[in-house]
């Protein structure tokens, strides 16, 4: 796979991390990725080992994540703030048209910003990806959690990632163990602070439920889910019926983390999807 090079580029207060290609390919279809929660950009790099030259990719490392240089200010990782950052961001870093593909706490962000419905935009890839928390009692009872999370993860973060990392919605996965073990790494390697204002600025109990929305895309959409994250599997049934022009693909043995679990499977996905 070709090496990718790391550009720091400024937006306000947040010195975002992307990495992307020396010189685009060309006539090859460009591809932002958000990635999850303790993730960055170098998660999706199993995931491009197998798609080899058929895109020009560009990895964002979101705010508190990866390289990106953050404020100590939970506030400025606010979603309203994140989706003005990407519409200076993105004309920054990609030319031409391109399709947006975010995982989980990527895949809400990817979401809203297709609602924006930018011009250049041409399709949007979601993974293990939900509308919102209905209800202002789930809400609630997330916004708790996150916070005391948050607390965990400033008293003791390696505890804090143990735990995360057993969590039911997980488990079934059968990744290749040498890339399970780099994306520990890159959980590891996180900056705790940044880790806690994401969970308190940027956390899913914060955003608005979008599924009435869904209907305003009207571009094409895939949702990716692996078939042991039943609650995501459920979620994006739902979406889907939303949406007009959408695809929906439940991957064997794979649970959240699909792109780290079948990464050849959603490879696969991925290169008919932008064909088509």
């Amino acid at each position: 796979m070709e090496e990718l090079s790391l550009s720091l580029i400024p937006i306000g207060e947040v010195v975002y991390g992307v990495r992307k290609l020396p010189e685009d390919r060309p006539n090859k279809p460009n591809v932002v990725f958000l990635h999850g929660f303790l993730g960055s950009g170098l998660c999706f790099l199993p995931l491009l080992k197998r798609l080899g030259g058929n895109i020009n990719p560009i990895l964002i490392d979101l705010p508190g994540h990866g390289v990106t240089k953050f404020p100590n200010n939970p506030g400025r990782f606010h979603l309203q703030h994140q989706l003005s950052d990407l519409r200076v961001l993105i004309p920054k870093i990609v030319k031409g048209d391109y399709t947006i593909y975010g995982y989980s706490m990527g895949g809400r962000l990817a979401l809203r910003h297709a609602l924006e419905q930018p011009k250049k935009l041409r399709s949007l890839i979601l993974e293990s990806t939900s509308p919102g928390i209905p209800g202002i009692s789930g809400a609630r009872m997330r916004l708790l959690e996150d916070q005391k999370r948050a607390q965990e993860v400033m008293i003791d973060y390696t505890g804090f990632l143990a735990r995360w990392n057993t969590m039911p919605m997980f488990k079934g996965g059968a990744p290749d163990p040498e890339e399970a073990i780099a994306y520990l790494r890159i959980q590891q390697d996180q900056d705790p602070q940044g880790i806690a204002n994401s969970l308190l600025g940027f956390s899913a109990a914060l955003m608005p439920m979008v599924r009435d929305q869904l209907k305003q895309l009207n571009i094409p959409v895939s949702i990716i889910t692996g078939a042991y994250d039943v609650n995501y599997v459920s979620s994006s049934k739902v979406m889907a019926e939303k949406i007009s022009n959408v695809k929906t693909f439940t991957i064997e043995n794979a649970a959240h983390r699909v792109h780290l679990d079948a990464p050849k499977q959603v490879a696969n996905i991925l290169s008919s999807f932008l064909e088509s």
